[in-house]
């Protein structure tokens, strides 16, 4: 019997109907905890009696709930109540592929489809799930076009021990023989003879669900579900050729391979299956695919390493693979898997940097739930080296040899010996924001945003190179050959901001490329990105000029590589080694205490603050360059704050009542501390303005204070305290000549809990508030930032350097007294380090659950572009060197 809008299961109140399927019915519900929408499928009543029915319902939420992957339904609980049994979905908007494969679908999105179901099951079978019911009706596309994989039904856990056995979760019993489980015209034939059926078995339902996709009509059909099985194990289906569509050849035959009669003869996993279909998704070339490789100089050197990758790419199929990258013919792309077990951090924290001979990676990397460090993975061996001394590394860059690595760690410029594995510290560097190294001994880099520095690769005396500005901040510098000129970029703040070629006699240089993202240099070309894509554009070193038109070289970097990094870099002879796009993903994410995930709001996308509102309803958030905004967790809505034009807006804070945000605005030369009602009213008040750095960071729960800290020019961090009752002036809080930052102030307003790097590194200390000297207390031990109070006072939290969040428990009255920390759970937050980045989660007043700006791998690894030969599809070939 249909459920009644208003009926309650658990927290879930049912609103509506949504459909109905041969595994239960679907309703839209209200989550009453977390004030969401979601989707509720029940069990039919005649089902709850039938064990084995029972048993596969409670199978699909088990299964489904290991497993996170932007391309399958996310599970998010599972209950039953008065005997109906339930299972909590997100709830999607859009429609099913068999609606969209009913109508005329464009061979791009039948390969951007193709491409995301690959990847969504190769997820699925990787966690030894098998769907065994693929079929358009099974496959969702949201209203923004991405691809959901539906009921995993008939999934069931397959024994590591053997390719040939399926283990049922929650039972030792195997599918009984001859019983045939799936849907007509998509099962496979091992399905349909009711044999066992492992995970190339979805592998040819995919091969069908694809054929209809390109071709308008069904792969098997017959009068009859008999009739259908029997063309499944009989015959061919019809040829391509013979549909009135245009369908590459390339593709055909992927398909082809998928609906092998023999699963020994199909693609033997799904992740092979999605490397295949990458390398023809990007192509815009119907029939075969190829590689160029561009004549002359490039061809020398280019051909021992394009054999080089190749050979590696046939020896080790799951590692690399060949696809054309962009849709410029010529170039070749690689993609790089590193093992399982070993995570790549976030952008962050630096691209992977590709040696200048083009064959060696350094990049920042770490065991699950250990500690980050330098890793050196050969492009010829799939086998990661973990660089010794390098723990906590970020922003590797090499010398002009390959034989040491210069990277940032614990507030310091350091250098690495690649063959002994020495460090050595050359330079104080808060926190750095790029370097490079030239082949003069002179290494540039930025330690904050201070402005660019050089020192000798030996150590010594740094010295500035750049005028010494907050509100123009110099990062990302990369010397060009001749160890003189260098390329940079002017970051936010600035009129003028873009990449910029300067010299160490001429050190500010002039701009190239407005509004470009960083910036290298291989083969006479600066190479920047623009958004998600690549360009590279000819250059006149000596007259400081550009020539001929900017070409893009890769479509597809990741936008994450926030700080105005470029997600890339550059060998000498022209490798290109890069994030790919979407492989991070951003999610507001609720946890509890364990860690266990309970939930997830908002838009996949970067929100670099998260901020809970008194009303527990509203999250404000800035979201990148897109300014700042403020996220309704009942109706999962974003409103922006200011005009769509205040992108520079970010960092906002809550008033205690909640009827205003206080955020970092910038006009200008200036930074604004700027208040906005929240009432919808345009009503705005500048609290502060200057050309130093300034960002609220608290408000006091009696509403008198506002907690801000403040960077004047080529100085560090300090807090200030801004009275918002009376005519009362800023006033200094704390100044140590180290960086004090990142302040929460107590809910009974007598302490405050901040982040300084006094010992080298962030550490959490609590003050008294809001005169100094009433007592201090190191809360943190190794490490640690982003500190932030239960309501009540009696608990505090931070995150570690490891992104473990941490809680420790306190006393508040009469005086303070702290207890012993302890990791609540191990996050994946964006957190790089001393002074960084803050409000990368936010607490429930009880403490018992948190949001947080959690990261996922798309891929469920960590991938690694390498492009080669871009050159070969330039406009312009005969470009040379300078």
């Amino acid at each position: 019997m249909p459920l009644a809008a208003g009926t309650r299961l658990g927290p879930y109140e049912i609103q509506a109907p949504l459909g109905a399927g041969g595994m239960g019915e679907v309703y839209r519900a209200r989550d009453s905890r977390l004030g969401r929408s979601v989707a509720v499928k029940v069990l039919p009543e005649n089902f709850a009696s039938d064990a084995e029915r029972l048993q596969r319902f409670e199978r699909e939420a088990q299964a489904l709930s290991t497993l996170n992957h932007p391309n399958v339904l996310a599970i998010f609980d599972v209950g039953s109540q008065n005997g109906t049994h339930y299972l909590v979905s997100e709830l999607l908007e859009g429609k099913t592929l068999r609606e969209q494969v009913n109508e005329a679908l464009p061979q791009r999105k039948v390969s951007e489809y193709a491409l995301e179901i690959a990847k969504g099951l190769a997820a699925a079978h990787e966690r030894g799930l098998i769907h065994r019911d693929l079929k358009p009706e099974n496959i969702f596309i949201t209203r923004d076009g991405r691809v959901k994989i539906l009921d995993f039904g008939l999934a069931k856990q397959v024994a590591e021990h053997s390719a040939n056995q399926t283990t049922t979760l929650g039972s030792s019993a195997n599918t009984a023989a001859g019983m045939v489980l799936g849907t007509a015209g998509y099962m496979s034939p091992e399905q349909v003879r009711g044999s066992a059926a492992d995970a190339r078995s979805d592998i040819f339902s995919f091969g069908a669900v694809l054929y209809e996709m390109a071709a308008g009509q069904r792969a098997f059909r017959g009068d009859s579900s008999i009739e259908t099985m029997n063309a499944i194990l009989n015959s061919d289906p019809p040829e391509m050729s013979s549909t009135s569509r245009n369908i590459p050849v390339a593709m055909e035959r992927i398909i082809r391979r998928c609906l092998e009669k023999s699963p020994e003869q199909r693609f033997q996993s799904a992740r092979d299956l999605a490397f295949a279909f990458e390398a023809i998704s990007r192509s815009s070339v119907t029939g075969a695919q190829r590689a160029v490789v561009a004549p002359g100089a490039a061809k020398r050197w280019l051909i021992p390493a394009a054999l080089g990758l190749l050979s590696a790419a046939l020896g080790a199929a799951a590692m690399y693979f060949l696809r054309p990258g962009a849709r410029e013919e010529g170039a070749m792309t690689l993609s790089i898997t590193l093992p399982q077990e070993l995570e790549m951090v976030s952008p962050v924290l630096g691209a992977p940097a590709i040696s200048p001979d083009g064959r060696v990676l350094a990049l920042v990397a770490k065991f699950h739930g250990g500690k980050h460090s330098l890793w050196l993975r050969s492009l010829d061996s799939p086998t990661p080296k973990e660089l010794p001394g390098t723990e906590g590394a970020n922003l590797p860059f090499w010398s002009p040899d390959g034989r040491a690595i210069g990277f940032f760690a614990d507030g310091q410029l350091k250098r690495v010996d690649v063959a002994a594995g020495a460090v050595q510290v050359l330079a104080e560097a808060a926190d750095g924001l790029g370097g490079t190294w030239s082949g003069r001994g002179v290494i540039l880099y930025v330690p904050s945003d201070a402005g660019i520095f050089r020192i000798a690769d030996s150590g010594g005396k740094p010295q500035a190179v750049t005028a010494v500005t907050t509100i123009e901040s110099r990062r990302w510098p990369v010397f060009l050959p001749d160890g003189n000129h260098f390329l940079y970029e002017l970051y936010a703040g600035s009129t003028e901001k873009g990449v910029y070629l300067a010299s160490l006699d001429n050190p500010q240089g002039r701009r190239l490329l407005p509004e470009a993202i960083s910036a290298d240099f291989a083969n006479g070309y600066v190479l920047f990105r623009r958004n998600d894509s690549l360009f590279a554009q000819a250059l006149d070193v000596d007259k400081g000029q550009l020539t001929r038109e900017a070409q893009i070289v890769i479509r597809g970097l990741d936008t994450l590589g926030i700080r105005g990094h470029g997600g890339f870099s550059v060998s000498s002879n022209g490798v290109v080694a890069y994030i790919p796009r979407d492989r991070y993903k951003q999610q507001l994410t609720w946890f509890d205490r364990s860690g266990k995930e309970i939930g997830r709001v908002g838009p996949q996308e970067s929100m670099m603050e998260v901020k809970l509102a008194s009303d527990r309803r509203r999250v404000a958030t800035d979201r990148g360059k897109g300014g700042v905004w403020i996220l309704d967790l009942g109706r999962e809505t974003l409103t922006p704050v200011r005009r769509a034009s205040a992108s520079d807006d970010e960092c906002p804070i809550w008033s205690p009542s909640g009827e205003s945000v206080v955020f970092t605005g910038q006009l200008s030369q200036k930074y604004q501390l700027v208040r906005k009602w929240m009432d919808g009213s345009e009503r705005e008040q500048v609290l502060l303005e200057g050309p130093q750095q300034l960002y609220a960071d608290d408000w006091s729960t009696d509403g008198k204070w506002l907690m801000y800290e403040e960077a004047p020019q080529g100085k560090s961090f300090d807090l200030y305290l801004l009275p918002l009752t009376g005519e009362g002036k800023p006033r200094l809080y704390l100044a140590s000549g180290a960086n004090e930052a990142h302040a929460s102030i107590s809910p009974n307003g007598r302490w405050v809990a901040y982040v300084s790097d006094q010992s080298g590194r962030s550490e959490v200390y609590v003050q008294s508030f809001p005169e100094v000297g009433g007592g201090k207390w190191q809360i943190s031990a190794e490490g640690g930032d982003q500190p932030s109070w239960r309501a009540d006072g009696q608990e505090l939290y931070f995150m570690a350097s490891d992104l473990k969040l941490m809680s420790v428990g306190v006393k508040t009255e009469p005086v303070f007294q702290p207890g012993a920390p302890r990791a609540l759970f191990a996050t994946r937050t964006l957190f790089s380090g001393p002074i960084s980045y803050r409000n990368q989660y936010t607490p429930w007043p009880d403490g018992q659950r948190f949001l947080v700006n959690s990261m996922s791998n798309v891929t469920g690894a960590s991938e690694i572009g390498i492009a080669i030969n871009w050159q070969a599809g330039l406009k312009s070939p005969d470009a040379r060197r300078r």
